[in-house]
């Protein structure tokens, strides 16, 4: 992930930890500040405003798991 992400992000600021399958976007952790963040859906290579996390323990901590 982090060679095709490095063709449209910056891999210095954000590092891809996951994908988003139903909507091919990654999930992205901001080096500066542990923050979790969405790839923007319309345009590839940006990252959402608001972060979905403050931490990667805060978003394990708030997945639900469906069975």
């Amino acid at each position: 992930m982090a060679k095709d992400w490095e063709k449209m992000g910056d891999i210095k600021k954000f590092i891809p930890i996951g994908w988003l399958g139903y909507s091919g976007g990654y999930v992205l952790y901001e080096v500066s500040s542990h923050n979790i963040f969405l790839e923007n859906m319309d345009i590839d290579g940006e990252v959402e405003d608001k972060p979905i996390a403050n931490s990667l323990k805060e978003l394990i901590n708030n997945m639900n798991v469906i069975m």
